[in-house]
């Protein structure tokens, strides 16, 4: 789903870090963690983008950076070429009208002592959408398009299972006819057989509305039925960035390379052959990242070059990207990384 060549959301160079407290005299904080580190995404309407990789590398805070949900240290982010870090806090509550977030719990993201009815109809008071009197129908057709009844109006979060809660939470996300959605985890808490249904729903509602989405998970397998377009991250940075074909097929990077060759195949007999990607060690803490390349710790192979000279995302082919000074040469297409 392809829209204008124009992106609704364009990303440069986002830095979000995190002061240290109790380092240094009188205890400010001279330590910080980098927890993004130089992030450049650009999202068109109507599009899938995919952001993925593994649990503390940044993901959860690029995407609440973009809604100014988390402090921006450093770069731009931009909605329809309207830069959200200098508008006033009227004005940024009225653009957070057009942007929207599914948080990865559905449980903790709803307020136990309200109901459906309220939560719901929360953005419609907030934005002031709608006349009160209007309000409650409202609620009524968005249950309705996230496939709730009409009886769950007066029911509380802890009387539905975890996949109706993200229902609840996705109607609540749309109330306000949003134009982007940045969907966090939204099914990595849900049981599997819920999460195909989840992730149907949110299809069908991109493509009756237009939506644009930023989808954050770790599970290349889920990321690969949602997204047009997949940038893979590692502390704080994105390594590799391509179409969703493009990186299943031939991923340049080898922290990509490690990450697909984790996901299942389908053919017993392909994945009783293909060779397995082991990373060894722990990722470096994001307080004192490594020097060059932070993946070269991990790496299989390496250079010292790796060591000491950040490689910088270049286009390697036609619309791919990757973070490698290998990539594009040596790194090829090996089918055991597919």
């Amino acid at each position: 789903m392809s829209g204008s060549t124009a992106p609704l959301i364009d990303v440069q160079d986002l830095r979000v870090h995190f002061r240290l407290p109790g380092q240094g005299w009188f205890g400010r904080g001279k330590l910080s963690v980098r927890a993004v580190d130089g992030v450049s995404i650009a999202i068109r309407r109507g599009q899938t983008v995919g952001l993925v990789g593994e649990s503390g590398c940044g993901k959860s805070t690029t995407g609440r950076a973009i809604l100014r949900l988390a402090p921006i240290t450093g770069g731009r982010v931009s909605l329809d070429g309207t830069d959200l870090a200098g508008l006033s806090s009227d004005a940024m509550r009225r653009a957070r009208r057009r942007m929207q977030i599914v948080f990865q719990d559905p449980f903790a993201s709803l307020n136990p002592r309200h109901t459906v009815e309220q939560i719901v109809s929360e953005p419609l008071r907030v934005h002031d959408l709608r006349r009160p009197a209007e309000r409650l129908g409202r609620v009524r057709e968005l249950l309705e398009l996230v496939g709730l009844p009409a009886s769950s109006l007066g029911r509380y979060p802890h009387e539905f299972s975890g996949g109706q809660r993200q229902r609840i939470g996705i109607a609540r996300a749309i109330a306000t006819e949003p134009d982007f959605i940045v969907l966090d985890e939204p099914v990595s808490a849900l049981d599997v057989s819920i999460q195909a249904q989840i992730l149907r729903l949110l299809l069908d509602l991109q493509m009756q509305f237009g939506l644009t989405y930023l989808f954050i998970a770790h599970d290349l397998a889920v990321v690969g039925q949602m997204s047009d377009e997949v940038c893979v991250m590692y502390l704080g940075r994105i390594v590799e960035r391509a179409s969703r074909e493009a990186l299943y097929s031939s991923p340049q990077h080898p922290y990509t390379q490690a990450l697909l060759s984790a996901v299942p195949y389908p053919d017993p007999v392909i994945e009783a052959t293909r060779r397995r990607v082991i990373l060894t060690g722990e990722v470096p803490s994001p307080v004192a990242p490594p020097p060059g390349c932070h993946f070269h710790t991990r790496c299989p192979i390496a250079l010292d070059r790796c060591r000491v000279e950040v490689p910088a995302l270049r286009e390697v082919s036609d619309g791919r990207f990757a973070a490698c000074h290998l990539a594009g040469s040596v790194l090829g297409a090996p089918a055991e990384a597919r």
